[in-house]
């Protein structure tokens, strides 16, 4: 993966345009970054990832505004800045004190995911700055559907050429990874489900179509947990469509789609996901089978490492995006905790993650009963996919968790959000 800084004179031309844009276009830039958060494949093209620095400027500007401005009416509590402050403070205090053994690519790859959770984590301050009203914070959402369709109706044109051919190599769209590509289909799924609910007309269609596409998308890379948790998703956004939790249908509910789930997982996505994908070569088949029991296995490897990890440094953890290169020094396999748990309090400590979970506490009390039961979907499905991936310096992700948390936090405060002919006014 290209690294996060422009390395030519193009890259900075570029990062000269988004600087300005940012500065004084802040909005049109927060909707600019919002389209093109999930397009991961855009720092092969250009050799460097404009969204790292181009975050970075989001929230340098977000802060700028405040300090002149005043916060908005709906904005951060002074303590959720001071635990994020104090948090990246401590992970990056503790990345800098343990990158001794590591190799300089090491360390500079590490470095690079701590930027990457920055930038993808001021979003949500800079999105609350900045979408101050109702149509502006419509018009970001209507960002958001758009990206998702488009990675959507990729990600189903590079099925229908790599099944169809007869390819092991499951899809990957944008993001290069099938996995993050259905952690961020299935977010985008759930949120533009509830998003669809909010709004009449045609741009309630549009986001209704967004999410059924992103639904196909995350079914098309196969992936077990991505699919468990959309199906998990949608679930709950069904069972508090009224407002608030029917216990009885989301026990009923949850318990059919983790039957679902496992049955995917053990018969549909495993031994028969070559057949899915229209091959009819045993040899690969079973290739495919042991590759898979592989990447289980070291998988489990590596996250007994962790859980031996965390016992050896309980306090500040061993350094945010190191723990790969630490399993390939200890077990010889580059493989990451595939657990954004297992990620957060390897990495940072209890004391990082104390810090984390304060700010989650605080920016969970700022939402109003019907705001905590309306993003219940959003945060649900991203629990299943984080014990299955590490997802903290995922850009997307943060984005879609942020975005939605100021859609909820509008929709429940007395702020209905713009109709299609608002917007197109």
């Amino acid at each position: 993966m290209p690294g996060g800084l422009a390395s030519s004179l193009t890259g900075v031309f570029l990062l000269f345009i988004l600087a300005v844009l940012t500065a004084f276009w802040p909005l049109r830039s927060v909707m600019l970054f919002t389209l093109l958060a999930p397009f991961a494949s855009v720092a092969d093209a250009v050799g460097w990832d404009p969204r790292l620095s181009w975050g970075v400027l989001l929230g340098v500007r977000a802060v700028w505004e405040r300090v002149c401005r005043g916060p908005q009416r709906i904005s951060l509590a002074p303590n959720a800045l001071l635990a994020w402050f104090l948090f990246c403070l401590v992970a990056g205090g503790v990345l800098d004190a343990n990158t001794a053994g590591l190799t300089g690519e090491d360390t500079a790859s590490a470095l690079s995911l701590f930027l990457y959770f920055v930038a993808g984590s001021v979003f949500l301050f800079a999105v609350i700055q900045f979408a101050v009203s109702d149509h502006q914070v419509t018009a970001v959402v209507c960002c958001f559907a758009a990206a998702a369709l488009a990675v959507s109706l990729y990600a189903a044109w590079q099925a229908f050429t790599t099944y169809g051919a007869g390819s092991a190599d499951r899809i990957g769209s944008t993001l290069g990874n099938p996995n993050y590509l259905a952690t961020s289909l299935a977010l985008a799924s759930t949120s533009l489900l509830l998003v669809a609910r909010r709004h009449r007309g045609r741009l309630g269609t549009f986001f209704l179509v967004a999410a059924v596409a992103a639904l196909l998308g995350t079914v098309l890379t196969l992936s077990r947990a991505g699919i468990t948790s959309l199906l998990v998703g949608w679930v709950l956004a069904y069972v508090t469509r009224t407002g608030r939790i029917e216990y009885r249908k989301a026990f009923l509910m949850l318990g059919l789609a983790a039957v679902i789930g496992a049955a995917g997982a053990g018969a549909y996505l495993f031994d028969y996901r070559q057949q899915v994908t229209f091959s009819s070569d045993p040899g690969r088949a079973d290739l495919a089978t042991a590759s898979q029991a592989e990447e289980d296995f070291t998988r489990l490897e590596a996250a007994l490492y962790a859980v031996e990890l965390i016992g050896d440094h309980p306090i500040l953890g061993s350094g945010f995006g190191t723990f790969a290169a630490s399993n390939y020094n200890v077990n010889g396999f580059y493989v990451a905790t595939h657990n954004t748990w297992l990620q957060l309090f390897a990495g940072t400590g209890a004391v990082g993650t104390i810090l984390l979970g304060i700010l989650l506490a605080i920016l969970a009390r700022s939402l109003r009963k019907r705001g905590r039961v309306l993003y219940l979907p959003v945060a649900g499905c991203f629990l299943v996919n984080s014990l299955f991936g590490d997802y903290l310096q995922s850009i997307d992700v943060l984005t879609i968790l942020a975005l939605m948390y100021v859609f909820c936090r509008r929709t429940t405060d007395g702020c209905p959000l713009a109709s299609a002919k608002a917007l197109e006014a």
